[in-house]
C-alpha cells in the first residue's frame, strides 16, 4: 500500500495529513492539527514522524499564499530549454525584490478556444531565503521531501479523476489567512483568483450575511466562470464547491444559489475517505495537507 505525507504550516504551528491507499481507489487517512509557536515546528513535526512511523515517507508541503507570489502570463516564444529564462525575464519587474533572490517555477494553462490565441501560464515566485528552511525543516524531520507545493495546486489534486471528460467546477475557498476562486476539469486548473475578503469579513449581524461582501464574491464567481467559458473550450461550470466555516456556509449557499445559475453546496468531489465529516473550520486547516498528500502518493 502506497504511502503520502501532506504538511501545511500556518502562523499557529502546522496540519498534516497522511494517506495510505492508491491514487485511483480507495484511500484512508489520518490527519490532525499541531498548534506550536516557531521554535517547536521542527521538534513537533520530528516527533509526529516518529510517533506514527513515516520515517522515509514521501511528503509534499503546500505553501500558503502568503509564502509565493502567482502571476498569469503570456507563454514567451522560446524553446523548452530557454523557457527558464525567459520567464525571469519576463517577471523580474513584477517582484519587489530582485528575482536574483527569488526561485521560479511555471505551468502551462490549456490552449484557449480560439485559433491564434497566445497561450497562457502561471509562474510562482518565492523568495528562496524563505524556502530553504522550510525545506530544511521537513527533511530534518525524517521525511522524504518530494516537493514544496502552492496552495491552488495542492487543492487541485482534490479534483483529479480518472474520468475522461468530467465536468468543470468551482471551488470557493474562504478562510481566515486567504480565500480563493478555482475552476477545474479533473485534474487540470483552469483559473485560480486570490480575493480580499476573508471568512471573518462575512460574520453575521442579526443573522444576516453582509450584503456588499456577498455582491463581491458573487461577482467574482462569475467574472470568473465567464472568463473560462470565453477562454477555454469547456462546458458550463455545473458546480460551485464551498469551503468555509460551518457558521456562515447556509448563508452563503442560499444567497449564490438566488444569484447564481449553478449548484452550490459544500465540497463534494474525490475525496479521501472521512474528509466529509470534517467541520468546515478544521477542513480550511487541513484540505491543503490532504492535497498536498495526495499528490505524493
Amino acid at each position: 500500500m502506497r504511502v503520502g505525507v501532506g504538511v501545511s504550516f500556518n502562523p499557529q504551528g502546522f496540519s498534516y495529513a497522511v494517506i495510505r491507499g492508491e491514487r485511483e481507489g480507495r484511500q484512508l487517512f489520518t490527519q490532525g492539527v499541531v498548534d506550536c509557536g516557531p521554535a517547536d515546528l521542527g521538534p513537533a513535526l520530528a516527533q509526529l514522524v516518529r510517533q506514527q512511523r513515516l520515517k522515509g515517507v514521501p511528503a509534499v508541503v503546500a505553501l500558503e499564499p502568503d509564502d509565493y507570489s502567482l502571476f498569469q502570463i503570456e507563454a514567451p516564444e522560446a524553446p523548452p530549454e530557454e523557457m527558464p529564462l525567459a520567464i525571469r525575464w519576463r517577471v523580474k519587474d513584477m517582484l519587489d525584490y530582485h528575482v536574483d533572490d527569488a526561485r521560479l517555477d511555471f505551468f502551462m494553462l490549456p490552449q484557449g478556444r480560439r485559433p491564434g490565441m497566445p497561450r497562457l501560464m502561471y509562474v510562482v515566485a518565492a523568495r528562496a531565503a524563505g524556502l530553504k528552511p522550510l525545506a530544511d525543516r521537513v527533511i530534518d524531520s525524517g521525511l522524504d521531501l518530494q516537493a514544496l507545493d502552492i496552495c491552488e495546486l495542492a487543492l487541485r489534486n482534490l479534483f483529479v479523476t480518472a474520468d475522461r471528460e468530467p465536468p468543470p467546477q468551482v471551488l470557493l475557498f474562504l478562510g481566515p489567512r486567504f480565500s480563493l476562486i478555482e475552476i477545474f476539469r479533473g485534474g487540470v486548473l483552469y483559473l485560480s483568483r486570490r480575493i480580499k475578503l476573508l471568512s471573518v469579513d462575512l460574520t453575521p449581524n442579526q443573522g444576516e450575511l453582509p450584503t456588499d461582501p456577498m455582491e463581491a464574491i458573487v461577482l467574482e464567481i462569475q467574472r470568473s466562470m465567464d472568463y473560462c467559458e470565453n477562454q477555454f473550450s469547456i462546458p458550463p461550470m455545473e458546480r460551485i464547491n464551498l469551503v468555509c466555516p460551518d457558521a456562515i456556509r447556509g448563508g452563503i449557499v442560499d444567497y449564490c444559489t438566488e444569484n447564481l445559475s449553478v449548484t452550490v453546496g459544500a465540497l463534494a468531489t474525490k475525496q479521501p475517505e472521512g474528509v466529509e465529516a470534517l467541520s468546515g473550520d478544521r477542513m480550511i486547516r487541513l484540505l491543503p495537507a490532504i492535497g498536498a498528500a495526495r499528490g505524493a502518493l
